[in-house]
């Protein structure tokens, strides 16, 4: 399903024409979505962040400079070459690293590619610290504009997300994993308007939409978007491992 294609104009509609051009704005809206949690200000220098479903890394490399980041994808072509951020191949439902082995694990705006969520994040409990913290970016469903929009909202294109979070089922999710009860943020996002066409070939296949994302002078006219209903939950481990039940 995921190859280099998908994140460089690949044949699919909801492929990305080019997913590094975007760098930039994702990585400005990131840093002022992961401050709000206050996550990067209690991890102490030297601390190992894991970013799974990272892709290029974009997100890892706007840390600081005194923590380590592992990025984890499934394509390799996408992934960091070298330096502060490592990237590796690996599948989320059964990370390559041992217990207890990370400050800090990020799933932004992928876990809804997961078919099975809960299992991933049960491995994210397996490899972070006690006491470890999980941030999770990602759609709601149970938001505004999911309800209005039905099947026609953005976040609606399987098989690339066979799974549509809600705050109820991530707050059930993450507390069977071993987490404790997250806090939820909601922020209003800023985008070039040449992100927001690309968003819309994406979302609904509007292939004409495409020429407009490739005019550059929008590039540099950002304007303030919520992005169809996201969230962002963050939450502690367990430091004695207890889960709180079953997901229902």
């Amino acid at each position: 399903l995921y190859s280099a294609d998908f994140f460089s104009g690949g044949n699919s509609p909801v492929a990305y024409s080019d997913y590094r051009a975007l760098e930039d704005v994702m990585a400005f809206n990131f840093k002022r979505l992961l401050d709000k949690t206050g996550v990067p200000a209690a991890l102490a220098p030297g601390a190992v962040v894991l970013d799974i479903g990272g892709a290029s890394g974009v997100f890892g490399r706007i840390l600081g400079d005194s923590m380590r980041v592992i990025v984890m994808d499934v394509v390799a072509d996408i992934l960091p070459k070298g330096g502060r951020v490592h990237g590796v191949v690996g599948d989320a439902i059964a990370l390559p690293f041992q217990d207890s082995i990370v400050d800090a694990v990020l799933f932004w705006s992928s876990v809804e590619h997961f078919a099975d969520p809960v299992a991933a994040l049960r491995e994210a409990a397996r490899v972070v610290k006690p006491g470890g913290f999980l941030v999770v970016y990602t759609d709601d469903v149970e938001s505004l504009s999911a309800r209005l929009l039905g099947s026609y909202w953005w976040s609606v294109v399987p098989p690339y997300h066979p799974v549509l979070p809600s705050r109820r089922g991530l707050t059930a999710a993450m507390r069977t994993a071993g987490f404790s009860e997250p806090r939820f943020a909601v922020l209003s996002k800023i985008f070039p308007v040449s992100e927001i066409a690309e968003r819309f070939v994406m979302a609904y296949g509007w292939t004409f939409m495409k020429r407009i994302s490739k005019i550059r002078w929008l590039s540099r006219i950002w304007v303030p978007a919520t992005n169809g209903g996201t969230v962002i939950a963050w939450s502690v481990r367990d430091p004695a491992g207890k889960t709180a039940g079953h997901v229902v």
